[in-house]
């Protein structure tokens, strides 16, 4: 008994006869159906992507973030400053930093002219004071503190200095390099022998290189009564590289 099938195909299929009882029927694309609902839009941990660093969403997609535009650039803290800075970049320069004895808030300008472009923005300065010092009223300059310069660049110093001298005398408070004096900060003058002389002393900046040796210095052309005169110092950077 013959079974005879009859097929019929709708408008938009070719039908293609490939011989031996074995026909094609290929679609040339129906109209879209309906748009079903939307997917759920969660980022968590488990979302694999790519990217790496803070990311970012604009309403649209996501993107890295960029430190310094899309965010605040985290402040850096330690003995050197970074290798490779980007301009606005701050770090906190330390001599220690379990127990500093200065703290450096420091910004960096690429647009700046100078080779010094770390520039102060805050921070503490090195301070020491309250040494006794050998006055031997030599009219000489002599170095009480000393203190090296950990990058190259311009240093704002300033030296104080009293004594109760056992002459007439004029005392001097300076800032220098390498046990050289380079600035005076201030002078004082005291007329009458056993009474106490001051140097308030104002600030001066020296530019030195990396691991130059920065001096408080005093210069006395009479020898105090306790054969001592007491200096101070301090030093702060004001623009290094």
């Amino acid at each position: 008994m013959t079974i005879t099938t009859h097929i019929k195909f709708g408008d938009g299929l070719a039908v293609t006869d490939e011989g031996s009882g074995v026909i094609r029927v290929d679609g040339s694309g129906g109209p879209a159906g309906a748009t079903g609902p939307a997917g759920p839009n969660l980022v968590d941990g488990s979302t694999p992507t790519p990217l790496t660093g803070l990311l970012k969403g604009n309403g649209t997609d996501i993107d890295v973030a960029v430190a310094g535009t899309d965010y605040a650039r985290p402040t850096g803290y330690g003995t050197s400053l970074p290798g490779s800075p980007v301009d606005g970049q701050e770090h906190i320069l330390v001599d220690s930093t379990t127990n500093p004895a200065y703290q450096w808030r420091l910004r960096y300008n690429s647009s700046s002219s100078s080779a010094y472009k770390w520039e102060l923005v805050g921070g503490f300065p090195y301070v020491a004071s309250s040494g006794a010092f050998t006055a031997v009223g030599d009219n000489a300059w002599h170095s009480a503190y000393a203190f090296t310069a950990p990058r190259a660049g311009e240093y704002m110093v300033r030296v104080t200095a009293s004594g109760t001298p056992s002459a007439a005398a004029v005392l001097y408070a300076g800032a220098g390099s390498g046990g050289t004096v380079q600035a005076i900060c201030g002078v004082s003058y005291q007329t009458t022998a056993g009474q106490p002389i001051t140097v308030t002393g104002y600030d001066v900046v020296l530019t030195v290189a990396a691991g130059v040796v920065l001096n408080a210095m005093y210069n006395t052309s009479a020898g105090s009564t306790a054969n001592s005169t007491t200096v101070g110092f301090s030093l702060i950077a004001k623009r290094v590289s």
